[in-house]
């Protein structure tokens, strides 16, 4: 489905109907042509009309493709991927350009919030159209560059919060968290790192289609990217920490319970060893003394003599 066509004519922006694209087309001026869905009708009339070579038809109907960029004699074919956060986990969406000379089309499989931020701005400030298709991608890219950021920080808040977790109570959903954020913050790494040599190419690349006086523009979203690159890497290195803490933390946890049932296998050892001898079937001397109910009482004071000797002399070797 076309979602939307606009075009700058004598000054005005004006909302053109699908049916009128081609006759629209030929005249002067700049078409904005945004695409929703993979409708290979849309996709034929807009290929017939603007000469797409087979290859960016394919590309643009899939919807499954690495950011790229590739150019062609009559345009640059680009694919760039906005990212949301939601619930604990990165979904990564893609957005396909299509750039030449008098024109910018937009194609995206759903609804997408920097499309719809740039149109809003455009529908309050008409004139930031005047300044051409490459202005226009430019403002979109950052648009999407942008959408980097808030995930950024929800995960940095949850790599706190994490670290908080893992010195306090850690279990294994502590545990099972941290792969979480690692594996999104390896997706989201993969992502940038493919755009970041399509905003090079952009800013750098000489090109009819991308106004030299834009290229700084571009340069400075690259920047942005880099930025958001630096920033992934340390999470990642912060989170490689954190698993670290995470098992020494479980491990200092195991080793105080091994010392804690050892000492209590220590101290009952030499008791077990006392009752085994009263279990005989002997009279011992101070039957004689205490008579058999009292070598019992006796017997117990024995066993407790022992274990509180045995908790004084490991409280001396800081043992406890």
């Amino acid at each position: 489905m076309i979602a939307s066509i606009l075009h700058i004519r004598n000054g005005k922006l004006e909302k053109i109907n699908p049916k009128d694209l081609e006759s629209v087309s030929s005249e002067r001026g700049f078409l904005w042509i945004d695409i929703e869905g993979n409708d290979i009708k849309d996709y034929a009339q807009i290929k017939k009309i603007f000469h797409l070579h087979p290859l960016t038809l394919e590309n643009l109907v899939s919807f499954n493709q690495r950011p790229k960029a590739s150019e062609y004699p009559e345009y640059i074919f680009l694919i760039m991927h906005p990212v949301i956060y939601d619930s604990g986990k990165l979904k990564i969406s893609e957005i396909d350009f299509v750039i030449g000379r008098n024109y910018l089309i937009t194609s995206r499989l759903d609804p997408a919030e920097s499309i719809s931020e740039i149109s809003e701005k455009i529908s309050k400030d008409p004139p930031l159209f005047d300044k051409g298709p490459s202005f226009l991608l430019y403002s979109l890219i950052d648009a999407i560059v942008g959408s980097y950021f808030p995930p950024m920080d929800k995960m940095a808040e949850e790599l706190d919060a994490l670290e908080s977790e893992i010195f306090s109570n850690p279990n294994k959903k502590t545990l099972n968290k941290l792969f979480r954020l690692k594996r999104n913050l390896i997706q989201l790494r993969k992502t940038v790192n493919a755009q970041r040599d399509i905003l090079l190419f952009l800013g750098r690349q000489e090109s009819e289609f991308i106004l030299q006086e834009h290229r700084v523009y571009f340069r400075d979203v690259y920047e942005h990217l880099v930025r958001v690159s630096d920033s992934v890497d340390t999470y990642r290195e912060i989170i490689s920490d954190s698993m670290d803490a995470y098992l020494s933390v479980i491990s200092n946890r195991l080793n105080e319970v091994m010392k804690v049932l050892t000492i209590i296998a220590t101290i009952i050892l030499p008791m077990s060893l006392v009752a085994a001898f009263y279990g005989m079937n002997v009279n011992f001397p101070e039957y004689v003394i205490f008579g058999k109910e009292g070598s019992y009482f006796f017997a117990l004071a024995v066993m407790a003599s022992i274990a509180a000797l045995m908790l004084l002399w490991f409280r001396s070797k800081k043992w406890l």
